[in-house]
């Protein structure tokens, strides 16, 4: 990548910092000169993958400067100031893939007016929230600028200010705060490729209730009333549950008699969350790493989607040495600090919000029916046969960018090319008048799926490239995909002298199921990577499977 870091202060020892990092290794890291910020922001004339911001406000806002030196100073003059920056910080993000602004924070060197800190006008606190403020609302409309949240930094590090390397070489921090900040750049990266945790699996006894209910019975259980033990449990429950709420996956392995432990999570009174909210589980006496293999591929979500909680030391070890791929966190002793432990997590972080996200728990659950349903049919053409499917298709608009945006970069297994792009890089590539993206929403007999696929498609003189062919996990192997070759034909069609239509398999360790379905297609390779389908286009539309079109 190519990533240029941007400040007002010598910022080189954040550099130093990142390139602790592997992700960081091989990129072209440049940093602005010192004391030219101003200059540096207007003058970048090539785009980068990754721009990161992070300014002192007194050294580019002069009104603070004269605030944190007692001067008067006039309101509007600072709202004048704060604008002409914020403006200018907003405009970089146009000339990057990603950006990456660190908010201010209130060092005590700023208090200077002590119970007027706060008050509109002098003290320098409120006028850290206003520029904080500012730059938030300026990005709510800019998909691709981010404010980092710089208080985690700040209030988990001893000492935050080295005044004497200040004075020797314009560094004001100290290298924990630099090393804290290369942390948090890293997970946004992180997240904003599609690389934060899918699943989370859990176990029962004194992980989300004190005490082994076997045992126990339901009553001699820990959970919530008057007990400090309990109620901490009950806490971690609510924050395990919060991550429902942004489409992370709760599911269960626990050592223990199926009976006895649904029964105290559904009939419990203190209990947070219902089996309902739970995409699968094994409550059995089996290795648990047999039963977490089983959830993956029940889900079908990738080992290195998954974070799996444990209060037994031996069996987060027996995880983490037969399956590395999954993060284990080492749980404290005292589950008073379980949620905090969680909190703390930077792997569930997200960088959009969409309705899919919002219903994946009950989609994964429909899911699973469909797959009980399955069995009980001789032949999977039969099932699919009853599960009454319908695609709806849509042009890429800006409704449905952003999910489309997680498909290209969440989407592992069934993804011709794995490109990764931003929403900015995407609605670039849009903006091409050869190229078209088409979406495929589903709904069947169980349930509503939502947008599940993406199609990208390039007109190239005779030919028509598939730049993306990509569907979710949750919706393959029911004739969507062929479906969705079928609609890419009959585009085709509509495209004067086209003659062949291409696609080129780019092989990852994850994407085996789109080889296999090219492999069995109308397409034709000779070299496994090149697929060629020719005019007329003669593909035939899955019978059991209703098209409808949505107009924009």
């Amino acid at each position: 990548m190519k990533i240029e870091l941007i400040s007002n202060f010598n910022i080189e020892p954040l550099k130093r910092a990142l390139l602790v990092y592997e992700d960081f290794k091989n990129d072209q890291i440049v940093c602005s000169k010192y004391g030219q910020i101003y200059q540096t922001l207007i003058d970048i004339n090539e785009k980068k993958d990754l721009i990161v911001i992070w300014f002192t406000p007194e050294n580019v806002i002069k009104s603070f400067n004269d605030s944190i030196y007692r001067k008067s100073f006039a309101i509007e003059r600072l709202l004048e100031e704060t604008n002409i920056f914020v403006d200018l910080v907003a405009e970089t993000a146009s000339k990057a893939n990603t950006l990456l602004v660190v908010s201010m924070f209130n060092f005590q060197n700023y208090k200077t007016y002590g119970l007027l800190d706060y008050n509109k006008g002098i003290g320098p606190s409120r006028i850290l929230l206003d520029i904080n403020q500012k730059l938030a609302e300026k990005f709510d409309d800019i998909e691709n600028a981010y404010l980092l949240d710089s208080s985690t930094w700040y209030s988990n590090t001893k000492r935050i200010l080295n005044n004497k390397m200040n004075y020797i070489a314009k560094v004001p921090f100290s290298i924990e705060i630099f090393q804290n900040s290369a942390e948090a750049i890293k997970n946004a990266i992180t997240t904003i490729s599609g690389r934060s945790k899918k699943l989370v699996i859990i176990d029962l006894d004194n992980t989300i209730w004190g005490g082994v209910v076997g045992e126990n019975g339901i009553d001699g259980i820990e959970l919530g009333g008057h007990s400090f033990i309990g109620e901490a449990y009950k806490d971690f429950q609510k924050e395990l549950l919060s991550l429902t709420h942004i489409g992370i996956q709760l599911a269960i392995v626990s050592k223990n008699d199926e009976t006895t432990a649904i029964e105290a999570i559904q009939k419990h009174p203190e209990m947070v969350f219902k089996i309902e909210n739970i995409v699968s589980w094994r409550i059995n006496w089996d290795d648990k790493v047999k039963n977490i293999l089983e959830i993956a591929k029940e889900v079908n979500v990738g080992l290195d989607s998954i974070v799996f909680f444990d209060d037994n030391p031996i069996e987060r070890a027996r995880v983490r040495g037969a399956l590395p791929e999954i993060f284990v966190p080492e749980l404290p002793n005292d589950p008073t600090q379980f949620s905090l432990l969680l909190r703390k997590l930077n792997c569930f972080d997200i960088y959009s919000l969409t309705t899919e996200d919002q219903g994946r728990t009950t989609s994964y659950i429909e899911n699973i029916k469909r797959k009980n349903e399955s069995y009980q049919y001789e032949s999977i053409q039969d099932w699919i046969d009853k599960l009454e499917t319908e695609l709806i298709v849509e042009e890429l608009n800006r409704n449905n960018i952003k999910r489309c945006t997680q498909l290209l970069n969440k989407t592992n297994q069934f993804n011709l090319s794995t490109r990764r792009l931003t929403q900015s890089e995407l609605e670039t590539w849009l903006k091409g008048k050869n190229n078209t993206g088409i979406t495929i929403s589903v709904k069947d007999k169980f349930g509503y799926l939502g947008i599940v696929g993406f199609i990208g498609l390039k007109i190239e003189g005779k030919k028509i490239i598939v730049t993306d062919f990509i569907l979710s996990c949750r919706a393959m192997g029911r004739n969507i995909e062929n479906s969705m070759l079928y609609i890419i034909c009959k585009f085709s069609k509509t495209i004067p002298n086209i003659e062949y239509i291409e696609s080129k398999y780019i092989k990852t360790n994850r994407n085996q199921p789109i080889a296999t379905f090219l492999a069995n297609s109308s397409f034709k390779t000779e070299d496994n990577i090149t697929y060629l389908i020719y005019h007329p286009f003669k593909v035939d539309k899955p019978k059991s499977i209703k098209i409808t079109r949505k107009n924009n």
